[in-house]
């Protein structure tokens, strides 16, 4: 779903796109998750820089949580500057950057944070 709304831009940009293979239905707030998603992808479009070629969507099942992750191979932020990222209106960055949620059953167990650097998974 999320691709599909930003196939045009995608294409205009050259930009790959891609996916684990197998995600499988979870219990999750559905509005909730295609923001994020869509609001990191949306980030990694406006800010990836002429760099950009690629968007890589993650999913992993770590037992207790559902791991999913934005990475883009675009200008990134640095670490010292990778909280600010969360607050309100937040622009930074010069390095590649994976964005992370991590989601459970509990809304007061879901989680937000970025990793930095090259061949971050």
């Amino acid at each position: 779903m999320v691709r599909e709304e930003f196939s045009a831009r995608l294409s205009l940009h050259r930009v790959a796109w891609t996916q684990e293979e197998a995600i499988p239905d979870i219990h999750a707030d559905r509005v909730a998750m295609i923001r994020i998603l869509r609001n990191l992808v949306d980030n990694a479009l406006k800010y990836g820089g002429e760099e950009l070629g690629e968007i890589r969507i993650g999913y992993a099942d770590s037992g207790a949580f559902h791991l999913f992750s934005v990475q883009d191979d675009g200008v990134g932020v640095s670490s010292e500057k990778s909280e600010r990222i969360f607050g309100l209106f937040q622009r930074t960055g010069k390095r590649p950057t994976a964005s992370k949620a991590r989601v459970s059953d509990s809304p007061s167990s879901r989680k937000s944070w970025s990793v930095t650097g090259q061949g971050v998974g």
